[in-house]
């Protein structure tokens, strides 16, 4: 979506008021409205030098109330990226994600895993070990094949972790 709710989201040059007015009046009328988001506020970037450089707020999750009570704990991450100069917005609906706990160490895939012939086998272990009632999301998976691709990486005898 290309309007603002407020300007407070932008830097650069402002939209006219009636635009943010029509933009608001428009979610308001079909009962619908912004999902609360992580990361950071800006979702689009013009890519050019400082002064030039804009970022806005351009894209944003919308949900009617009944979608919003049947997933109370929603999140929208707003994951940035090198391919696009626009954010990718990655909805994340499991509760049993745990994004606050502190990490000990983080996890990093050694490249020379992908020479080995076991590492794909590995990682799609990890990806099909869910045996939850709900659907896993994408933090819960990437975690499973973290941990199994560690497992691994200290059951064949290396401890490069990091």
């Amino acid at each position: 979506m290309k309007y603002y709710v407020t300007r407070r989201w932008r830097v650069g040059h402002l939209r006219p008021n009636w635009q943010i007015r029509r933009f608001r009046e428009t979610l308001t009328s079909v009962d619908v409205f912004d999902l609360r988001f992580e990361g950071d506020p800006f979702t689009w970037r013009n890519r050019h030098p400082k002064p030039e450089t804009i970022y806005e707020r351009l894209d944003m999750a919308c949900a009617d109330p009944s979608w919003r009570s049947n997933f109370l704990n929603t999140i929208v991450l707003h994951v940035p990226t090198s391919s696009s100069d626009h954010a990718v917005l990655l909805i994340d609906t499991d509760t049993t994600c745990d994004r606050s706990r502190p990490k000990w160490r983080p996890f990093r895939f050694e490249v020379a895993w992908a020479f080995s012939v076991e590492c794909e086998h590995i990682v799609r272990e990890g990806w099909y070990s869910w045996s939850g009632h709900r659907q896993p999301c994408l933090l819960v998976k990437q975690k499973e094949c973290a941990a199994h691709l560690v497992a691994w990486n200290i059951a064949r005898g290396s401890n490069s972790l990091s």
